[in-house]
């Protein structure tokens, strides 16, 4: 854009006017996302149904999360074999 403006092709960057997210997207360029945070509510409501037996082999994925402040980056690497008793 810099050399376009140089050659005065154009007045103005287009693109100046862009947020850092916006532009991110029209590039395809990934942006770290900023961690969410759950209220007291909906962490009870996720550890609850995370009680049920189809969702036992993640629950200690949320309990890491809530409560250790793991990131879900980090959890896919955690290896919880022989972790869980019967």
């Amino acid at each position: 854009m810099r050399y376009s403006i140089g050659k005065n092709y154009i007045q103005e960057n287009p693109l100046e006017s862009l947020s850092r997210i916006k532009k991110s997207m029209l590039f395809g360029i990934k942006l770290e996302k900023i961690p969410e945070t759950y209220t007291f509510n909906e962490a009870l409501a996720v550890m609850e149904t995370a009680l049920q037996a189809a969702f036992i082999p993640i629950l200690p994925t949320f309990t890491l999360g809530f409560f250790c402040g793991l990131r879900t980056t980090g959890t896919p690497s955690i290896k919880l074999d022989g972790c869980l008793s019967e």
